[in-house]
């Protein structure tokens, strides 16, 4: 029988903290090897060209903000910023912040998110039911108050999921190797291009970083709504300017975070939100698929490159994903109601997505 003296000396403190740092790194990994292989669907176009979407929607959480979320989490660990009895703070919203508090909760680790004050009420039941404490913060300025004041206190560690420290991450169990892995083994296949929303960069990132590791030639396709975060960061507007503020959730008009590698995408491509709305509408009514806003924008994207290879005599394989499900959505993009409030019209823009398709068989 073993005996560890309870007496809290300098080395013991500090043999207790190992422990307990690689217990918690055990739990990441157990996480990811938990979390469900994606499923893969085929979409073919009778050309040779196809579409593979690889579908995240079951997994523990959306794909890519699990992987961010149990790698930053596993680097405060490993860099000693993370030890026992401290707090992790985190200033973000929605999916990321309900994210980290599942996290934590498995981990065992106390978690506060500071939020913003536009944030809905079920977006905060989400990280609640975690345990997750919920910091309301007046606005953007109040937002980063906060967080810098955390940063200062002994006891608590903020992870930035947005912060140039996230470039560096290890590639493993990531959204591109997950991508490649799905893919090789599903259908036999490789994409020659993967087209992924461009968000925080964290897919394309990925993506990259797992083709370049395997060697592969990948062109990388980063969409975003129009009005997103394309329109200030690379002056792209293709559709015209549009004014009105968009309405998808999970992109965020003109904020590119230091997450994000320029050169990560080889180009760009924006897509109207009624043309996002207008995939979830109609892949739910034609296949009985369901996808979120932003995972409808890359597949009207992954559609739109496919009718640009139209012609091509070798066959070419476009893949992007689908990371929600749309089950989260009745009550906005699935409610005419919603869609009439926010002056969307998706009737000429579901035309358009029908011809498309049909041109494509």
């Amino acid at each position: 029988m073993a005996f560890r003296s309870t007496v809290k000396t300098g080395p013991a403190v500090q043999t207790e903290t190992c422990h307990w740092q690689a217990e918690k790194l055990r739990l990441i990994e157990k996480i990811h090897l938990s979390n469900p292989q994606p499923k893969v669907v085929l979409l073919e176009s009778g050309t040779g060209n196809d579409i593979v979407i690889i579908d995240e929607r079951h997994g523990l959480a959306e794909c890519h903000k699990l992987w961010l979320t149990l790698e930053t989490v596993r680097h405060k660990l490993r860099g000693n910023a993370l030890k026992p009895g401290m707090r992790v703070v985190q200033r973000a919203g929605g999916s990321v912040a309900a994210t980290m508090a599942y996290v934590c909760a498995r981990l065992g680790i106390p978690f506060i998110a500071i939020v913003p004050k536009t944030l809905t009420v079920s977006a905060k039941e989400r990280i609640e039911v975690h345990g997750g404490e919920v910091i309301v913060a007046e606005n953007d300025a109040d937002g980063h108050d906060l967080e810098a004041s955390y940063i200062i206190r002994p006891g608590y560690t903020v992870i930035d999921p947005y912060s140039a420290e996230v470039r560096a991450l290890p590639t493993r169990h990531s959204p591109g190797d997950r991508m490649l892995k799905a893919s090789s083994i599903a259908i036999g296949r490789m994409p020659s291009l993967v087209v992924t929303t461009v968000g925080t960069g964290t897919t394309a990132n990925t993506v990259r970083l797992a083709a370049s590791d395997r060697q592969l030639g990948i062109d990388i396709v980063g969409v975003d709504v129009a009005g997103g975060v394309l329109t200030d960061y690379v002056g792209l507007n293709l559709h015209g300017r549009n004014d009105k503020p968009h309405c998808l959730e999970g992109a965020s008009p003109g904020y590119v975070p230091p997450s994000f590698i320029r050169t990560s995408v080889d180009r760009f491509q924006e897509v109207h939100t009624e043309a996002a709305i207008a995939v979830c509408q109609l892949f739910r009514e034609e296949f009985n698929f369901e996808m979120g806003p932003t995972s409808g924008m890359a597949v009207f994207g992954a559609l739109t490159e496919l009718q640009q290879m139209k012609g091509r005599r070798d066959s070419q394989l476009v893949a992007t994903f689908c990371y929600d499900h749309g089950a989260r959505y009745a009550d906005t993009i699935f409610d005419a109601v919603f869609l009439r409030q926010q002056g969307l019209e998706i009737g000429p823009w579901r035309e358009k997505l029908e011809t498309l398709i049909a041109d494509l068989k």
